[in-house]
């Protein structure tokens, strides 16, 4: 996804721009839409590219490569060949719809994207507070080589990342019979979402959710507990190793305190993203380590069949 705001008109836009959209160049009409409808001047738009396939992960074959190449004779700058599979690429696509924005006007320093300490690409988990105001904000890098994981300076960890379920209409709603599930990380908190839905229940359904950031942030759970005392009803799934056993008990113990009943639930894992994992067969290793043994694979097989 693409986001435009125009400051100066105080317009917005939004485009998916998945491979086909890229090299329709749906990024660049858009900013020309903008100018006709609104009357922008591009250097005035801000665009936000949100969090997509990486380079890494995105291997093509000789029709998708030669697509790009047709529409931009700059492509190859961002276009790189598999070192081990013959006529297969990777392709940047953050970086091509970038070279299209500014193409069309767009000042580079107005193209926004999520990205670690080094470099690397990430996707924001944002916390919101009171009058839905930005409260906590993580980045956890997406890219195979990299774990980064880091919070913006600021972070108000007595709201953390909540998540509320929500009815039929898309409104958010509490409700007291519901257990809060109390993570943290936004990570955990989203593979349990994922395996909660495949073992066959809707995550959307009885649970509130909250990370606080840390095992030693479960100042979090406590304050929405206060501002909820009609809610009594938590589960502690903090990671299953030494500290978050031991704030964990502390939480529990706290939360008892002010008249909750409070369990814990662990993992089988380290915690809920390697059970995820684990369940889906993932290993920690690289895309190229994968497509090796992949190769090697293929290779010892014809090797039989010849002989």
């Amino acid at each position: 996804m693409i986001y435009f705001y125009d400051k100066v008109k105080n317009a917005i836009a939004i485009a998916h721009s998945g491979w086909r959209g890229t090299v329709l160049g749906i990024g660049g009409k858009v900013v020309k839409r903008m100018k006709e409808e609104f009357g922008s001047n591009p250097e005035d738009i801000v665009c936000g590219i949100a969090p997509a396939i990486g380079v890494d992960h995105f291997q093509v074959d000789i029709p998708v490569v030669t697509a790009f190449r047709q529409a931009y004779d700059w492509a190859d700058k961002f276009i790189y060949p598999d070192e081990n599979m013959a006529e297969r690429w990777f392709i940047d696509l953050h970086s091509i719809n970038e070279e299209i924005l500014v193409n069309e006007g767009i000042k580079r320093e107005n193209i926004l994207q999520v990205k670690t300490e080094n470099g690397t690409p990430g996707v924001a988990f944002i916390g919101r507070g009171d009058y839905n105001l930005l409260a906590c904000v993580t980045i956890r890098g997406i890219n195979n080589n990299s774990n980064f994981k880091g919070e913006l300076k600021g972070c108000d960890y007595s709201v953390g990342w909540r998540w509320h379920p929500t009815d039929a209409d898309g409104k958010q709603y509490l409700d007291p019979e519901m257990p809060v599930v109390c993570f943290e990380s936004y990570i955990d908190m989203m593979s349990y979402m994922s395996l909660k839905e495949e073992f066959g229940e809707r995550f959307n359904d009885g649970c509130t959710y909250i990370a606080t950031g840390s095992a030693t942030k479960y100042k979090a759970v406590l304050e929405f507990a206060k501002e909820n005392p009609n809610i009594n009803n938590y589960e502690i799934a903090f990671d299953n190793d030494d500290a978050g056993n031991r704030f964990s008990q502390k939480l529990i113990d706290q939360l008892k305190e002010m008249g909750n009943d409070a369990t814990r639930i662990v993992s089988e894992e380290k915690d809920w993203n390697d059970d995820l994992k684990k369940f889906k067969g993932i290993t920690s290793k690289s895309i190229a380590q994968r497509r090796k043994e992949a190769m090697s694979k293929n290779i010892l097989k014809i090797s039989k069949e010849i002989l």
